[in-house]
């Protein structure tokens, strides 16, 4: 698949922890219907989150397989992109995708095994902001890969530095267009038969 092995939770708990004791590589627990960064766990071992915890019950998150070996900026700290997708038709299906991304960066070393700290894990903006100057303070004097706007960047510019030190970057589009086409595939379906039904007019 070209997502990480996943478990809607409360529903495929035990399927989850099959999972987990056959494989006991962490898993990031993220809640539906949720922004910056609220109510992510990760499940690092056993009895981290339990089936009836409220949390699981009431939140429906949604278990992930950690990816343990990131790409990292500077070679030190954890990275994601975010790329802005617009969806103009169902059928046919159409979309555009936004080529000047965002780069969102963590403001503490990347340590895998240190579970404890989602500081070092999750890269959302609002968990970093009261330590943005520490990362700033630590990159004056480094040769930065690219301009950076506090602890965000622009892929553009990042793509060129990846580029020059001999990443496939033309590979890492394509992948990252192929996984955005799949998405909207997987949910081609459920989304044209929900238009079908609410949408009168094409003008609508």
């Amino acid at each position: 698949p070209f997502w990480p092995e996943s478990f809607n939770l409360p529903a495929e708990w035990s399927l989850f922890i099959e999972a987990f004791r056959a494989n006991p590589m962490p898993f990031i627990l993220k809640p539906p219907l949720a922004a910056r960064g609220e109510g992510i766990r990760l499940y690092a071992k056993e009895g981290d989150a339990e089936e009836g915890d409220e949390y699981i019950v009431e939140k429906f998150p949604l278990a992930q397989r950690y990816i343990p070996n990131p790409l990292l900026f500077h070679g030190k700290y954890k990275m994601s992109f975010r790329f802005y997708v617009a969806l103009t038709s169902v059928d046919p299906l159409r979309i555009y995708v936004y080529r000047h991304g965002l780069v969102r960066i963590c403001s503490t070393p990347y340590v895998f095994d240190d579970f404890a700290n989602l500081l070092v894990h999750l890269t959302n903006y609002d968990l970093h902001v009261t330590n943005e100057q520490v990362f700033v303070d630590a990159m004056k004097d480094q040769d930065a890969e690219c301009k950076l706007d506090g602890l965000r960047a622009n892929w553009k510019e990042l793509k060129q530095s990846l580029a020059a030190k001999g990443h496939d970057v033309g590979r890492m589009w394509a992948d990252i267009q192929d996984l955005i086409t799949k998405s909207f595939i997987a949910a081609e379906f459920p989304l044209t038969k929900a238009i079908k039904t609410h949408v009168k007019t094409r003008g609508t």
